[in-house]
């Protein structure tokens, strides 16, 4: 179970008025793990991009530094607009980060394709693509599931989110396993 079930199902996510000092700091904890391991994978596929254009290089102790700094950069935002309450916060470092740095991913992945001529695993790619894509629309615009409503109250855009999410990593990992 990941970081958000265990968020989602046992502690949480909205604070209760008896809740204990130790739930809200473990709630808090597990929020920012949650929204900051979402956020970095976003980043991670970006600096992959970039390496994948040789832009960057993942073996250079500069580069390491980089990519490190911007994950704990990414975690140190999450605590910081978790902690002021920022209305702003999810939309720019959830949204924003992983809409841009996966978009950025595709684009790097389309330009290798169009230099290499390869088409090696990029069924999955598009299918990863498409899932992302879907969960995307459905975070952003809310009444595309309104259809699916009669058939369960809990499938709702976060749970689309999550679901499509979760499958477009699994479509990428096979992809990056195929073109490797």
């Amino acid at each position: 179970m990941s970081t958000a079930g265990i968020l989602h199902c046992f502690i949480h996510d909205e604070a209760g008025p008896h809740d204990s000092f130790w739930i809200r700091t473990l709630r808090f904890i597990f929020m920012v793990i949650d929204v900051g391991l979402t956020s970095n994978i976003a980043v991670a596929f970006a600096w992959a991009g970039a390496s994948d254009l040789e832009w960057l290089n993942p073996c250079s102790k500069r580069s390491k530094i980089l990519i490190y700094c911007s994950f704990v950069l990414v975690f140190i935002c999450w605590i910081v607009s978790l902690l002021m309450q920022l209305k702003f916060g999810f939309l720019i470092l959830y949204m924003a980060v992983v809409g841009m740095c996966c978009g950025f991913y595709l684009i790097t992945q389309i330009i290798l394709f169009i230099q290499k001529e390869s088409t090696k695993g990029w069924e999955w790619f598009i299918a990863g693509g498409v899932f992302g894509l879907i969960g995307f629309a459905a975070l952003l615009n809310p009444a595309v599931c309104k259809w699916l409503y009669p058939i369960s109250a809990f499938i709702n855009p976060e749970f689309i989110w999550f679901l499509c999410s979760d499958l477009a990593v699994f479509c990428l990992f096979v992809f990056v396993s195929k073109k490797s």
